[in-house]
């Protein structure tokens, strides 16, 4: 962005002011076209883009903070799987996001007439055989994502996981419950025997109730956020990120590639972002 008032260019990067310069030369006018792609220096094309390049926009005037903020924010531009758990019966439950990422029924999994929905009807699940998932990835996993859920646990005595993306043996990432608490956990390699980064919550999981769970994966940051009923709840360095290729499954996990801590309760209002949102509040 450049300020002419000022005489102040500014360079912003996923929505954060990075750098500001002021200039003592006058500006000048150019009158060619506007490239994409590449620059132009000494009468000569160079400095050509080797990658990818999507939703160019140009202003006529300063923008302000938070209309660049507003610009890089998930919940506008970066929803990649949205399940309102409506569709009552055995499933489907289709996305209502553009991607298509609709949810295939397993184990008995149902979506009740009444009486397992945070708002409206919801998703019941057994704890022991019932789960859904999609048929292939929903969000690059080594790139900036959000998910959330509202949740309804109905059992403490074991761990259960609300959702994951699967890769050949292990999850990429996982939102769960485990030895009492809300879990958002990252892997750092698709093995049985490679790590598990942890984001723990320190107050205690409650119990047939209905909570809002956020996890949030910071690639710029390099760390995981948890986000309890809209409050950070734990945040932990990640450094070792990877790109699951699995399906995302809602109400189990994978270890070792064994189906493993299906979920006992309900689940309902799941949304997964590519990037990430910086007030979970505003999701819904």
């Amino acid at each position: 962005m450049y300020d002419s008032a000022t005489g102040t260019a500014r360079i912003y990067v996923n929505g954060t002011m990075a750098g500001t310069a002021t200039g003592t030369a006058a500006p000048w006018k150019a009158t060619g076209p506007l490239t994409i792609g590449r620059s132009r220096w000494n009468d000569r094309a160079t400095d050509f883009w080797a990658g990818n390049i999507a939703d160019v926009q140009v202003w006529n005037r300063v923008l302000f903070d938070d209309e660049i903020t507003e610009m890089t924010d998930p919940r506008r531009v970066g929803g990649v799987g949205e399940w309102h758990m409506d569709s009552i019966g055995p499933g489907p439950e289709f996305d209502s996001s553009v991607y298509f990422h609709d949810l295939t029924f397993f184990g008995g999994a149902e979506i009740p007439p009444s009486g397992a929905g945070q708002t409206g009807t919801g998703l019941h699940l057994d704890g022991t055989t019932a789960y859904v998932a999609t048929d292939g990835p929903v969000v690059n996993t080594n790139q900036s994502f959000t998910a959330s859920a509202w949740v309804r646990l109905s059992d403490g005595s074991a761990a259960h996981t609300v959702l994951a993306q699967h890769g050949a043996a292990e999850d990429a990432f996982a939102l769960r419950y485990a030895e009492g608490r809300w879990v958002f956990q990252a892997r750092t390699a698709d093995t049985a025997t490679g790590g598990c980064v942890k984001a723990v919550s320190t107050a205690p999981a409650t119990l047939n109730t209905w909570v809002h769970l956020v996890g949030v994966y910071d690639a710029g940051a390099r760390k995981i956020l948890l986000y309890v009923n809209g409050e950070l709840a734990a945040t932990t360095t990640f450094r070792n990120a990877w790109n699951a290729t699995g399906a995302l499954t809602l109400g189990r996990g994978t270890h070792a590639g064994a189906a493993t801590d299906f979920w006992a309760g309900d689940l309902d209002e799941v949304r997964v972002y590519a990037g990430v949102v910086t007030d979970v509040t505003r999701i819904p």
